[in-house]
């Protein structure tokens, strides 16, 4: 602890001398104050709650202030022992009051500004001298100042030290940047040049016309790499001036394919001697290039630098050199030499400013990170806060942060972003795997828990599969770093981005240093550390609110417990639990059954109130007990009140001092609501919530039970599946309700008409299913008792039942399966039962049906026809066939439309294969349309070419009730241009009777719209002459049974007359269908038929066969 009274300790071993001097290389020497220093004291001031805050520096002979905050104070004597007492002792001092403190009660400091607390911290340099002290200072006491906040000042007054050795630095790097660039500027005095490769080419330039040579160039090597460049250069022909010229010069090529590469190498002159045929030097590409062009020597002189391999290369027309010419080539590298010297120091100073910036705004950023760690509250946040920081005071081009996760694909999670360039980064799948995803630096730093440095991310292969995804300029740098936790596992990364950090031309030099890596790396780790922090807190928070949850539901629980805990002991070494002794009950026995402590405790009391069905279980598995040590079992237990209530009863044998098992503690739960409440599951599960009858689950597993028996004992069984008829127009005319009381008087109905043990069950809307178990030794025998079962049910729920006050009426069909027979699984039987019913209601001949094996080929057909007609929606394989109508006197008045089927194999397939399917599935509306509008376009063609064609289309009863079919019929109409007179829809009898009211509503819509109506195969259905005066219908066709025995037929032949007759006196056109022969047209000709249609005139055709015919 620090004391409240301090006492003064002079550091007699330390120079002042040392001191005054390090104060003034950190730039402390003078007397005006500092805006270094005033984010500091104010920070101080803020963060300690603090009215004043001070910095200041040792002098001569004075203390100078070069921050004050909250006082105005310049400089106080050296010997002012309150300002001079940190300083001299080089340690922390802590006054908590001045005005009692020997040392500090005749300061200045207290008697001019009425100080009554103050604590110091010393501003300590690495190698030990004390250049001042931070203090903070009040004119009250501050008793509460601890050890933490005494550590917080000194870690301030160390960011002091290092922001005063960050100005020491770049004190001493502006003096050398001082002196390089007035070396610089003797350079370009000298060479008449801005720059080394501008002095370079025109010094070589100069001095190659002067020479006479062919060409005169400066190459740097790489002995590590082996690798050369070309620096400057100058060629008398252009040809060699492509070898090199200046986009030549910023790639490094391999040092072997130059013949003067010892020059490089080894620092020594390379002389080609003459060489008169390029083949002399095959070797070397370019310099038989030179040769080639006339070049017939090389000399190539070394460049002696400090740390790099620099040459001088000059190409003579000559074989041979005067030694005059010589010496001029040793004096070019005497002229060439301090120009690359003063360049390279150039370098440095630009690096080295380059990384102290870089260095300085890293520093900046690790002290904003810490702030920012020691403020978060959340994960989210902080990552957040980190990359703005990194970007904002580090000026890195972009920053993000990536977590890994422990996913299958390892996926590294980015949660955090901050820049540019990488606003994709949450789009993109990056793994810390190794894999394409996981190759670049994020997924390399958290494998290898080490940093990663990619200093052209653009340029680098591993990188290739974000390219695309990134949106960056310039030359990026990246470096990533890892997040780990205090083992040392890495969890996540770091990553910066850096653009165009190319600041020198020295082989090796890399986008980060090391310093700069060192203090990312000190960011990087408190980031982990705030990170763990969070979730160390979180964790713990968690803990302690579900502690505090546990608590408080114990407490509730004991206060308003369920549960009866007992202790029984053994009396005289008994082994029967229902004889042994109650030593204990908890009291609540008396609020939950009734019975007072007394009452438990009386003999027998518990078996006596056991329920009688459950007593010989609940005394065995107590018996139990001795051997199993531990057992649970639920029983019946009677209230005092008589009510029996199920109870969960868990008992333990407690061994005694002996080892033998002489107490029993248990606890009962009452568990009648959870037992009442998993009955209403089950049932719920597995019966039908309208009706009360099993469902589709139990149904299954009592098949399988059923199944099981009949294949053991060869007794025969069925599976029936009752669908009803006209439930739909019950639901329809009188509402749900109705269908509702429907259904629960069919499920009540069923059972009666069956034995005790048959199954009825729900298991559809509309569908029920009966389970028939043995019911015959024999297939047959089984067969015709459930025909006879099945007649029954047919005649139970053929009587009309009475429901919402509306008298309903319902027919069913059968379907029937036999088990067990040819095939064993459950739902191969549920599905034969499935396809008779179907087949029952496709059919018209019986209600039950009993499935035969050629019906599941008949499905597996109608499905492949199914596949069909989609396949031909999709394809385009339906086409228009158009067959004549002709008049009285024999000329086409119109056609009517046909749909035709061209399988991919060319074969067409009948209407009649698939009409029928495509209503069952629904397709026909699709068709419909398509017909509809391929048979508008044919109208609309025939229209504009100044020929009209009336066409009929026939339209199913199902296309026609679609709530679109208005709508299809106008929008192919107007798609088309065509002109709705020229269209006849064909409906048949019974869909003019069907929803009679809809059907109306519908036709005089369209009739409205022009569109004309045809009744097809007149006579075959309903005949009524009210519907066709009081429908829009504009003709009938005669259906061809009427016409295919005229007219020799005397009773076919009267009812045609009848049917003539009777349309004429209507005012309707007829149209007679199926006239194969000359004697059937002259016979309708002589009743005034107005049109026929048939073989006689022609066979239906395909639309494009047909129309050029009759255009022709």
């Amino acid at each position: 602890m620090l004391s409240k009274m301090s006492k003064l300790i002079h550091n007699l071993g330390e120079s002042d001398v040392e001191r005054l001097s390090a104060v003034q290389r950190y730039g402390g020497g003078d007397a005006e104050q500092d805006e270094l220093f005033d984010r500091f004291t104010k920070l101080a001031a803020t963060l300690f709650n603090m009215p004043i805050a001070l910095i200041s520096l040792v002098g001569q002979d004075v203390v100078r202030f070069k921050s004050s905050h909250g006082i105005d104070v310049v400089d106080m004597p050296r010997r002012n022992k309150l300002c001079d007492a940190v300083t001299n002792s080089g340690t922390a001092l802590v006054v908590h009051d001045a005005l009692n403190d020997p040392l500090t009660m005749d300061s200045r400091m207290v008697s001019t500004f009425g100080i009554r607390f103050y604590a110091g911290a010393p501003l300590r340099t690495d190698d030990g001298l004390t250049l001042g002290a931070f203090a903070l200072a009040d004119r009250v006491q501050r008793p509460e100042f601890d050890e933490r906040e005494m550590a917080m000042l000194g870690e301030l007054a160390r960011s002091v030290v290092a922001q005063l050795e960050l100005r020491r630095r770049l004190t001493e790097t502006r003096g050398m940047i001082a002196e390089l660039s007035l070396r610089q500027e003797i350079a370009e005095i000298t060479a008449s040049a801005a720059s080394l490769t501008d002095a370079l080419d025109t010094l070589l330039a100069h001095v190659g016309r002067r020479l006479g040579a062919t060409y005169c160039t400066v190459s740097e090597g790489d002995t590590q790499a082996l690798t050369y460049r070309v620096l400057a250069g100058h060629a008398e022909l252009p040809e060699i001036e492509r070898i090199i010229g200046v986009e030549r010069r910023t790639a490094w090529r391999p040092l072997a394919e130059l013949s003067c590469a010892a020059a490089l190498s080894d620092q020594v002159a390379v002389d080609s001697g003459p060489v008169l045929l390029p083949e002399q030097v095959g070797d070397y590409p370019g310099f038989a290039f030179a040769v080639n062009c006339g070049t017939r020597r090389q000399i190539t002189m070394p460049i002696a630098t400090d740390h790099r391999r620099f040459a001088l290369t000059i190409g003579f027309r000559e074989p041979e050199l005067s030694a005059g010419l010589r010496a001029t080539c040793a004096d070019l590298v005497q002229w060439i030499t301090p120009l690359l010297q003063g360049r390279l120091r150039e370098d440095a100073l630009a690096r080295a400013n380059a990384l102290l910036s870089r260095s300085n705004r890293a520093l900046q950023t690790v002290q904003a990170s810490r702030e920012a760690v020691a403020r978060a509250t959340d994960e989210a946040a902080l990552t957040q806060a980190i990359c703005d920081i990194a970007v904002r005071l580090g000026r890195y081009s972009a920053a993000w942060v990536g977590m890994a996760e422990t996913d299958e694909r390892r996926t590294l999670r980015p949660v955090a972003m901050a820049g540019h360039g990488i606003d994709r980064i949450f789009d993109v799948h990056i793994s810390w795997g190794d894999d394409a995803h996981g190759r670049g630096p994020a997924g390399r730093v958290v494998r290898e828990a080490r940093p990663i440095v990619i200093d052209d991310v653009m340029n680098t292969a591993e990188l290739s599969a974000w390219h695309d995804d990134a949106d960056l300029e310039g030359r990026v740098s990246a470096v990533a770093l890892p997040l780990c936790d205090e083992t040392g596992a890495s969890f996540g990364c770091l990553t910066l981005l850096a653009t165009d950090r190319a600041v020198s031309v020295l082989p090796g030099d890399e986008s980060f240093d090391g310093e700069e890596i060192r203090l990312l790396g000190q960011l990087a780790g408190d980031l982990a550390y705030g990170l763990c922090a969070l979730r160390m807190r979180r964790s713990r928070d968690a803990a302690v609110v579900g502690r505090q949850d546990s608590e408080q539901r114990l407490t509730r629980l004991l206060e308003a417990s369920q549960t009866v805990v007992y202790a029984l002991e053994r009396p005289n070494g008994m082994g029967d639990k229902a004889l042994w002794r109650v030593t204990d009950f908890s009291a609540n026995v008396e609020r939950l059954y009734g019975y007072d402590q007394a009452a438990v405790r009386a003999p027998n009391w518990w078996i006596d109130h056991v329920h009688p069905d459950d007593r010989d279980a609940a005394v065995g598995a107590a018996r139990q007990l001795l051997t199993v040590g531990q057992i649970v079992h639920r029983y019946r237990f009677a209230r005092s009140d008589g009510v029996y209530r199920w109870v969960r009863d868990e008992a333990s044998l407690v061994a005694g001092s002996g080892g033998c098992g002489d107490q029993i503690v248990g606890a009962w739960v009452d568990i009648t609501e959870k037992h009442q409440a998993d009955a209403a599951i089950e049932r719920l599960a597995y019966y039908d919530a309208l009706t009360d009858l099993p469902n589709k689950a139990m149904l299954l597993s009592h098949l399988a039970q059923v199944l099981v028996q009949a294949r053991q004992s060869g007794i025969h069984g069925t599976l029936m599946f009752l669908d009803l008829n006209g439930f739909e127009a019950v639901n329809d005319l009188h509402g749900h309700a109705a269908g509702d009381a429907v259904l629960r008087q069919i499920g009540r109905r069923l059972p009666t008409k069956l034995r005790k043990g048959d199954v009825v069950a729900r298991v559809g809307d509309d569908k029920f299913a009966i389970l028939l178990a043995a019911l015959g030794e024999t297939r047959l025998r089984a067969a015709e008792i459930g025909q006879r079962i099945a007649e029954t049910l047919l005649a139970a729920l053929a009587e009309p039942i009475h429901a919402a006050g509306h008298e309903c009426h319902i027919s069913a069909n059968i379907g029937i399966a036999m088990f067990p027979g040819e095939v064993h699984a459950i739902e191969d039987i549920v599905r034969q039962a499935d396809m008779a019913v179907r087949q029952a209601r496709a059919g018209d001949r019986t209600p039950i049906v009993f499935f035969e094996t050629r019906m599941q080929a008949r499905v597996a057909e109608r499905h492949l026809i199914e596949l069909a007609l989609r396949d031909a929606l999709i394809h385009d394989r339906f086409e228009v066939w158009l067959q004549s109508q002709v008049d009285q006197q024999g000329r086409i008045s119109g056609a009517e439309a046909l749909i035709r089927l061209r399988r991919p194999d060319g074969v067409i397939v009948p209407p009649d294969s698939f009409i029928a399917i495509a209503e069952e599935t629904g397709i026909v509306f699709a068709m419909g349309r398509w017909m509809l509008r391929s048979v508008c376009r044919i109208i609309a063609q025939q229209a504009a070419s100044g020929r009209r064609l009336r066409v009929s289309i026939n339209v199913s009863p199902r296309q026609f009730h679609d709530p679109d079919f208005i709508a299809d019929i106008e929008a192919a109409l107007i798609e088309a241009g065509a002109d709705a007179r020229d269209l006849m829809i064909e409906i048949t009898e019974s869909l003019l009777i069907d929803r009679i009211e809809e059907t109306t509503a519908l036709l005089n819509a369209l009739a409205a719209r022009g569109i004309r109506f045809s009744v097809d195969d007149f006579g075959t259905g309903y005949s009524s002459l009210g519907y066709l005066q009081n429908l829009p219908i504009a003709e009938i066709k005669i259906d061809r049974s009427f016409i295919q025995r005229l007219p020799d037929n005397p009773r076919d032949a009267t009812l045609a007359e009848a049917i003539l007759s009777m349309t004429r006196h209507l005012g309707l056109t007829t149209v007679a269908e199926g006239v194969e022969t000359e004697a059937q047209a002259t016979f309708l000709r002589a009743h005034n038929c107005d049109m026929m249609q048939g073989y006689l005139f022609g066979r239906p055709e395909p639309a494009a066969t047909w129309l050029r015919a009759w255009s022709g």
